[in-house]
């Protein structure tokens, strides 16, 4: 079962008043992608997130997940999911074994959002840390670009978008927007910010239906044409095809095939030849 989101006054509680700007506009970046889809579950809450992150992502519906087997399991193709995750990648270990877990329940449509510390940035983290404006153990594990999209590509995965976010955590009457506006379009300079939103895909065959075709050759059959239709079993959604080849018949079964083509169209595509 999944874990309610908390209202937003549970979450503002405990949370360092200079973030909240920073994860609005992390969470900016995010709703890019998951105010289109129908749930956003956020997987292994870290020990220092208050929830505040998820709260401001804009979704038709949230939730939490501590463990695989709580992961929504779905079968409609047409449904849309995210899997959030803030700071995991950060804190784990053995990242491809946890994107391997999160696949198969994964549909073709469904993303995975993550939120990645700069590697460039470790010793400003540590800074942080040390005067006290950040709280929390510090990331042991740091990705760079390269090291991603291997481990995306090992992991049955795609990176198909990755945006730097968050250059000034400080609003500053307005300057640090400007800020944040500016340098996430310069180039060399958009990679110094302070986290990546990174959207990974997951990469699986289409769903195909299989398909049958059948042939049915045709001389002097005209009574028996319509009954072949009729006895036509369902395949269970298979598409399927017939075929009448006919063999100069003599009596009139060219003339039944072209009168019962048009009635069992809608069910099956019905073509016909002469040999």
């Amino acid at each position: 079962m999944h874990a309610p989101v908390p209202g937003p006054q549970a979450i503002v509680k405990g949370q360092p008043h200079w973030t909240t700007y920073l994860y609005r506009l992390i969470a900016g970046e995010i709703s890019a992608t998951t105010r289109y889809v129908d749930q956003v579950v956020q997987w292994q809450l870290q020990p220092f997130d208050s929830g505040y992150l998820l709260e401001q992502v804009q979704a038709p519906a949230k939730a939490r997940a501590k463990t695989v087997a709580d992961l929504p399991e779905r079968s409609d193709p047409a449904t849309r999911a995210v899997v959030l995750c803030n700071g995991t990648f950060n804190f784990s270990n053995d990242i491809q074994r946890f994107l391997l877990d999160v696949h198969p329940r994964l549909l073709r449509g469904d993303r995975v959002v993550a939120v990645c510390y700069n590697p460039y940035l470790q010793w400003l983290y540590k800074l942080a840390n040390a005067v006290g404006l950040r709280r929390g153990a510090l990331p042991t594990t740091f990705l760079t670009r390269a090291a991603l999209d291997n481990l995306a590509k090992l992991s049955q995965f795609e990176v198909v978008r990755l945006r730097p976010v968050g250059f000034c955590p400080f609003r500053l009457f307005g300057i640090g927007s400007a800020i944040n506006w500016l340098l996430a379009m310069v180039p060399l300079l958009r990679w110094l910010a302070l986290v990546s939103v990174v959207v990974l895909r997951p990469i699986k065959p289409a769903v195909k239906k299989p398909s049958l075709t059948i042939v049915i050759p045709a001389r002097n059959e005209k009574g028996n044409i319509e009954a072949a239709l009729k006895r036509m079993p369902d395949l269970g959604g298979a598409e399927l095809d017939v075929i009448f080849v006919e063999g100069h018949s003599k009596d009139g079964t060219w003339e039944e095939i072209q009168r019962v083509l048009p009635l069992y169209a809608p069910k099956f595509s019905v073509r016909a030849f002469q040999q």
